[in-house]
């Protein structure tokens, strides 16, 4: 496998050329803010525009309340010495019943809550930031019953109690239109999750109600205890803020273990690998020889959310051998894709790649790639990381072989220390189907060309990967936006000091030499953070495990050989504890609503935003909202599945023998049938648990919509995926967008406003260099 940290590859001219027309006054992707002036085209006006504007985000992000997010900012406010530092730990975060580091001391700082590793990481960071020696202590508590009932409970209102509200007129107003849209969701997820839980009261399969124990739970974690140790005149002082009582000095378990305190980076070098939450990667590549299905995977990756804290994490396909001018009208560029037969599975976080082996079109593994070396990233070449600038150069120089590539998923393992590993799988493509796969029945010979460019534009798309154990903070959010551009200040001036060098020398125009897109965002943080607002029952849940939701955009070709657009949500592991005293079951049910009504919301929100009008979200939601929209429970007397599409019904007929409980419409009517294309949904419930996600026909947790036709005339179809985004880009000035964003509620201050409109002027005219 190749991980490169700092990729410094040059885009190639048909990045300049792409640009140019996405800029043009014919084909302009973004729309300026009303006090933001196009750039001149003069490169001393565009840096003066630059210079302006890296200043006043500058300005704008040094007014961010950062003590919610920046263990630094906390010290400044509440001052250095170690009983403050170890006080404010102890009576402002609360202790949450999981094993393990799942958010890391940022991600404590923002929740206000944690394990006892995960806050004692915290302590650790402000005691070392405060210029300290500190280190970690783990044991196993003695006597956990007592000391569990002695340990101050999560209280109802931990999501907003640290997280004061700014309440002036001008906030107020420009939160009008967020609030009106939280209202009409909250109304949609009453609704749904009383006729879901009336359904399931009915069909008998509901277990009996009950209450989380948070006091048990507590218990069972105690025999996987960490703490603080503080080094002073030469002695460890036990630091550890469990219980509300505690002082410098107390302990309640006797140290096994010691480990060094975690770098400044964050990184858990030092932590037990079995003491961190982690999510495994596993690209699945499938393929039919000799009538056989088989399986490899060319690529892994291992993630953990505790390191991750805001970085960008994309997946997506490196196109070999694809040569195609720039230039050539789009029947052709679809014909030329149509004939690429290699690809690189490619992870992409923070700018970073990592790619190991291609797979070709006969679904085997090649782990020796030919590949243009000439770009000087070694075996991750060319400029189409992250879905832009274009396929590798090199020649595909693998011999033909027998077999189809007939299916690739994204397998993820969710690994949560002291619980058995959670493994599901995502599809990126299947040309099988898990009906005829079920039986055996494939007989696929040859693949058409329209098959072999749907499956080629599904590869080329991108999937923004969210893998989170906290709910960030909306000043989190805001500054690590502010913070990935002013990083980019030296290089985006250098590259202007450059333009204005070469001006009136016939020089060629220097690029900039990273992907911009890298600098935002994630859209998908609307519906990881939007879920609590519009939920009943926020308050009384937390995360006690990583939640997995992604975003993904990717293109289609039509019937008379244009493309449009799909951009679809998946809450592919939506997981939450309960807090004590709560009815586990019912706030589970509640809160797997709203979850489903957000994802339709984030993706119909960013199409609205863009100014382009979109198809109704395919959603569970949406799908039963008809007027033949009847619940019944799966398996249950009154379903009838044979009018569903084979495939649909394989996979909830799979689900149901999972241990699953399925609530459907067994029966859509005809006119249901056509306005959805043929889609149905259901709502999944774990009948132990109450655990809860709306599911699509395609198996998705997911919304998903169509948007208008790409022209005609595009300067590369591998610009697609670049095009998609830059559309994105045009909402980030928009409060409605950045409310979305930060949870789909209106912002906490002015200040936070202002920073976001601030990094998105700024944003845009980077991307229009």
């Amino acid at each position: 496998m190749t991980r490169l940290a700092k990729p410094t590859h040059q885009f190639r001219t048909l990045v300049v050329s792409v640009l140019a027309f996405s800029f043009s006054g014919a084909g302009q992707l973004i729309a300026q803010p009303s006090n933001t002036a196009a750039p001149a085209a003069d490169p001393k006006a565009v840096k003066a525009q630059l210079v302006e504007a890296f200043a006043a985000l500058e300005d704008a992000a040094g007014q961010i309340p950062a003590e919610t997010s920046d263990p630094v900012a906390l010290i400044e406010k509440i001052g250095r010495d170690p009983a403050t530092l170890f006080a404010w730990v102890r009576d402002n975060t609360h202790f949450a019943p999981y094993r393990g580091s799942l958010r890391g001391a940022a991600g404590v700082l923002q929740d206000r809550l944690g394990s006892s590793l995960d806050r004692s990481l915290l302590l650790a960071e402000l005691l070392r930031a405060a210029g300290f020696e500190a280190r970690l202590a783990q044991g196993a508590v003695t006597d956990a019953a007592k000391v569990a009932g002695a340990i101050r409970p999560i209280p109802a209102n931990w999501l907003t109690s640290a997280r004061p509200a700014d309440a002036s007129a001008e906030l107020t107003a420009a939160n009008q239109g967020a609030v009106a849209q939280n209202a009409a969701a909250a109304a949609r997820v009453a609704k749904h999750s009383d006729e879901l839980i009336k359904q399931l009261a009915a069909s008998g399969l509901a277990p009996q109600k009950g209450q989380a124990s948070q006091p048990a739970a507590i218990a069972d974690v105690l025999a996987d205890h960490w703490w603080v140790q503080l080094k002073q005149a030469e002695q460890w002082i036990d630091a550890d803020p469990t219980l509300p009582t505690a002082k410098l000095g107390d302990r309640i378990a006797d140290a096994k273990t010691t480990v060094a305190s975690p770098s400044e980076d964050g990184k858990l070098k030092a932590i037990p690998a079995e003491s961190v939450h982690t999510v495994d990667f596993k690209v699945v590549v499938e393929r039919l020889e000799g009538g056989k299905l088989l399986e490899a995977s060319p690529l892994t990756l291992s993630l953990r959310p505790a390191e991750l804290q805001g970085k960008r994490v994309v997946y997506t396909h490196i196109p070999v051998a694809y040569k195609t001018p720039t230039t050539a009208p789009l029947p052709q560029q679809l014909q030329a894709m149509t004939a690429v037969s290699e690809y690189i599975p490619a992870f992409i976080i923070a700018g970073a790649s990592t790619v190991n082996d291609a797979v070709t079109d006969a679904g085997q593994i090649n782990s020796n790639p030919n590949l243009d070396r000439t770009a000087g990233m070694g075996k991750a070449t060319g400029s189409t990381l992250g879905g832009l600038g274009g396929g590798l150069a090199g020649d595909s120089d693998t011999a033909q072989a027998a077999g189809i590539w007939t299916a690739e998923w994204l397998e993820m393992t969710v690994r949560t220390p002291g619980k058995p590993a959670r493994t599901i799988r995502r599809e990126v493509f299947d040309l099988v189907g898990p009906a005829a796969r079920a039986k055996g029945a494939v007989t696929l010979s040859k693949l058409t060309d329209a098959v072999r460019l749907d499956r080629a534009l599904t590869l080329v798309g991108e999937t923004d990967i969210l893998a989170f154990g906290a709910q960030p903070t909306q000043e989190f959010l805001a500054s690590q936006y502010a913070q990935a551009l002013l990083k980019a200040k030296r290089r985006v001036l250098a590259t202007l000091d450059a333009r204005i060098a070469a001006a009136g020398k016939d020089a060629k125009i220097k690029p900039i030499d990273f992907d911009p897109r890298t600098l935002a965002l994630s859209p998908a943080w609307g519906a990881a953070t939007g879920r609590f607002a519009v939920s009943p029952v926020a308050g009384d849940v937390y995360l006690d495990s990583t939640n997995v939701f992604t975003l993904a955009r990717f293109t289609r070709a039509t019937a008379d050989g244009k493309v449009v657009r799909l951009t679809r949500t998946d809450l592919a592991v939506n997981d939450v504890a309960v807090r004590s005293g709560v009815d586990a079951f019912v706030t589970r049910v509640k809160q797997g609503v709203a979850d489903t009504v957000v994802e339709a919301g984030v993706v119909e929100t960013m199409d609205t935003l863009a100014g382009e009008q979109a198809s109704k979200a395919i959603n569970t939601v949406n799908l039963l909202e008809g007027p033949d929209a009847a619940l019944v429970a799966l398996p249950g007397r009154a379903a009838d599945l044979s009018v569903w599409p084979t495939d649909a019904r394989t996979r909830a007929e799979q689900s149901v023998a999972g241990g699953a409980v399925l609530i459907a419409t067994a029966k859509p009517s005809a006119s249901t049938v056509a306005r959805l294309t043929g889609q149905v949904g259901w709502w999944k419930v774990d009948p132990a648990t109450g655990s809860t996600i709306g599911v699509t026909g395609d198996g998705f947790h997911a919304a998903t919509t169509e948007r208008q036709q790409i022209e005609n005339k595009v300067n590369g179809l591998l610009d697609i995926p670049f095009r998609l985004s830059v559309d994105e880009m045009k909402s980030y000035s928009q409060k409605e967008f950045i409310q979305m964003v930060c949870g789909g509620k209106g912002l906490n201050g002015l200040q936070l406003l202002r920073a976001f409109q601030n990094a998105a002027r700024l944003h845009e005219l980077i991307l229009l260099l």
